[in-house]
This record gives structure tokens, C-alpha cells and sequence, in this order.
């Protein structure tokens, strides 16, 4: 066996390792980055994710298809997999080029120059007119009559559209680097030449599902009915988690003397409040418990005019049944509660009344600070 062929050869067994631990490594941060967004002592994501724990306690094999459904749909952790992967077989490139040098003056070098044009042109072409067309033929699938949902949206999944586009025109911005940045070695160009070959392997991949289903009714309403299901599924547990994390937000927070004001604020009662508005519309992904009893803690209250168990002429209700006592009242009340979200014409989500706190105590802007960055975590639905 020559020098190339085994050079080619252990790139091969490189790139598959690489897969493999890119799998791994994507699992890992993404478990770093909940813990270090999500898993904050007091937050209500602290028991949605105890709750998550306890339901995910699955085999690898359904592990592995949960993966590979959030891979396969339109979001950002797609969406940055799909250029990790890229990523790290450049980095891959620039070891393995490092290990095995090139001479810059060597008459290889400009024919691989010549090669990598070439096949910067064609990988253009595949990203440019072949994916775009796949997304035309998969739009004009109008055949719903026989599907559960949007054929459409079936075929979007099934064939993985989203992030093999995301890999081709990356992989041609990479080539293009490759020639007019980085150092045109034959270690480039094979490199480059695997990515293109995954990219084409890829592409097929995507034809073919998505023209297996077009042209088989049955198969195309049997996915339909799968997608449906699962859609339902992900709507019960979100249900359940919604309910779990309010039921502990409202026993905590009752317990510390915040209540819930049941209704939105009138008019009229505007002028009893200090109201701590939103900063934006969307929905309430998170609320920090230990936060918002800190916020109580630093406010300039009068002395207590409310005996312990005697609750304010403001509703407050507490979800979960059995926990009924209300503890001592201060006249701070929390307007919406976890995943609730926020409208434009209402923004309201602290109310504290005027006659509960010392004369010109209040401090709005440092109100609205612990409100927005705090204790609330609104997130808009174009950050998905």
C-alpha cells in the first residue's frame, strides 16, 4: 500500500472517530450550557429539569431518535451541529496538515489550486440550484388530503433539508477559504473532497425520501400520523411541566408573602400600584424564585399592617391543593405566572402598593432591573 492510499486511509478512520466524538462533545456543552442558563438555584427550570431527569431515564436507542428528530427540524441546535461539524474537520484539516507538511513550491501545490476551483464551482452548484430545488419540489406538495398534517412539513423532517443545507454552503464558504486563505495542500484538497462526497451522499439521501414519499400516499399519512403523535406527546409533557413548575413557583413564592393578583390591573386601581412592567412581549420561559424573594427583601416597607394568615382584599390563588396557608401578606403581588406570555397591552409584572412602602423608597429604574434581568426571563418568539 503507497503513501497516499494509506494517508487516505487513516483520514477515513479519523473523520469517523471525529463523528463520533463531535456527537459526544455537542451532547456535552449543550449539557454545560442548560446548567449554566438553566439549573440556577431558585429557578423554576430547576424542577422542570429534576422532572426531565426522572422521564428521560431511556435507552441509548431512543436517545439517539430524540437527537436525531431535533437535528432534523428547522432550529438552532441544527443549525449550529450542521457547522460544528464543519468546524471541526477544518480543524481536523489543519492537525493532519500540520503533522504531514507540504512543500508551498512543490508543482502539487497549483495543481491542487486548479482541482480546488474546480470543485468549489461544482459545490457551489449542489448548494445553489440542487438543495434549492429540492425545497420547490417539497413546497409543491399540495397532496394533503391523505396526510394527518402538512406534507410539506413532513417532508421537511424526513428528509433533513435544513441542516444538509446548512452543511453544503458551508462547506462551500469553507473550500473557498481554503483556496484564497489557507495553504492549498494535497491534505486540503482530500479533505475538501470528502466533504463535497458527504455533501453528495447527502443530497441523494434527501431526493430520495423525499420522492419515496411523494409517490407512496400511504407511507407519506403514516408519517403524517407519526409526526402527529409526537406533536401531541411534546404538548402533554409541556402541559405537565407547566403545571409541575407553577404548582412549586406558587407554593414558594405564597410562602414568602408574594402573591398572585388573579385579575389584570383596571384603571383604577393603577393609582394603588407601583407597577414593574416588562421590557419586552413574549413568553415567560423562567422565573427565579430565590431573585424575586431578595427584591422583597431590599424594599422599604412600612411597619406590618397585615396580621400573619389575613390575606389582602387582592386575590391570590395557589394551584396546588393542600397548601393553603398564605403567611403574612406585604402587598406585593407577581401578575403572570410561568410560560404565561406577555402582550404588548399588558406588560405588567410586578404590582407593589403605593401605601406598603416607605415615602419615596421606591426606586423604579432598580425595580425594573430586578424585574427584566432578575427574577423574569422573557424570551420573544422570533428567538424561537
Amino acid at each position: 500500500m503507497n503513501k497516499e492510499a494509506t494517508i487516505t486511509l487513516f483520514i477515513f478512520i479519523v473523520v469517523l472517530v471525529m463523528a463520533y466524538l463531535m456527537a459526544q462533545l455537542i451532547r456535552y456543552f449543550q449539557r454545560k450550557y442548560n446548567q449554566a442558563k438553566e439549573i440556577r438555584r431558585g429557578s423554576v427550570l430547576l424542577v422542570i429539569e429534576e422532572f426531565e431527569k426522572d422521564r428521560l431515564n431511556e435507552s441509548l436507542r431512543n436517545r439517539l431518535r430524540r437527537l436525531g428528530l431535533k437535528l432534523s427540524r428547522p432550529n438552532k441546535f441544527s443549525l449550529f451541529s450542521s457547522l460544528s461539524f464543519i468546524i471541526l474537520l477544518w480543524f481536523l484539516q489543519w492537525i493532519v496538515g500540520k503533522w504531514i507538511p507540504t512543500n508551498p513550491q512543490s508543482p502539487a501545490v497549483v495543481a491542487v489550486s486548479n482541482d480546488l476551483l474546480t470543485l468549489w464551482q461544482v459545490q457551489v452548484g449542489l448548494a445553489g440550484a440542487a438543495l434549492p430545488i429540492l425545497i420547490f419540489i417539497i413546497e409543491m406538495t399540495k397532496d394533503e388530503g391523505s396526510a394527518v398534517t402538512k406534507s410539506s412539513e413532513v417532508l421537511i423532517r424526513e428528509t433533513w433539508i435544513f441542516p444538509i443545507i446548512v452543511l453544503a454552503l458551508s462547506s462551500a464558504v469553507k473550500v473557498g477559504i481554503d483556496i484564497f486563505v489557507t495553504c492549498k495542500t494535497p491534505i486540503v484538497e482530500v479533505f475538501n473532497l470528502l466533504i463535497f462526497c458527504l455533501c453528495v451522499f447527502v443530497t441523494i439521501f434527501a431526493y430520495y425520501r423525499a420522492l419515496r414519499l411523494m409517490f407512496n400516499p400511504g407511507r407519506l399519512r403514516s408519517k403524517s400520523i407519526k409526526l402527529l403523535k409526537e406533536k401531541m406527546e411534546e404538548s402533554i409533557i409541556k402541559s405537565a411541566e407547566t403545571r409541575l413548575g407553577n404548582n412549586w413557583m406558587f407554593r414558594e413564592l405564597n410562602e414568602a408573602g408574594i402573591s398572585w393578583h388573579l385579575s389584570g390591573v383596571d384603571r383604577s386601581e393603577k393609582e394603588k400600584y407601583f407597577i414593574v412592567y416588562a421590557s419586552q412581549v413574549g413568553y415567560i420561559v423562567d422565573i427565579n424564585v430565590e431573585h424575586f424573594k431578595n427584591f422583597k427583601k431590599i424594599l422599604k416597607w412600612k411597619p406590618s399592617r397585615i396580621e400573619p394568615g389575613v390575606v389582602s382584599n387582592t386575590s391570590s390563588v395557589i394551584l396546588e391543593e393542600g397548601n393553603r396557608g398564605l403567611g403574612e401578606s406585604k402587598g406585593i403581588f407577581f401578575v403572570n405566572q410561568f410560560r404565561d406570555y406577555v402582550r404588548d397591552n399588558s406588560r405588567e409584572l410586578i404590582l407593589i402598593e403605593k401605601n406598603a412602602l416607605e415615602p419615596n423608597s421606591f426606586d423604579e429604574a432598580e425595580a425594573d432591573y430586578w424585574a427584566n434581568k432578575k427574577i423574569f426571563k422573557i424570551r420573544s418568539e422570533d428567538e424561537g
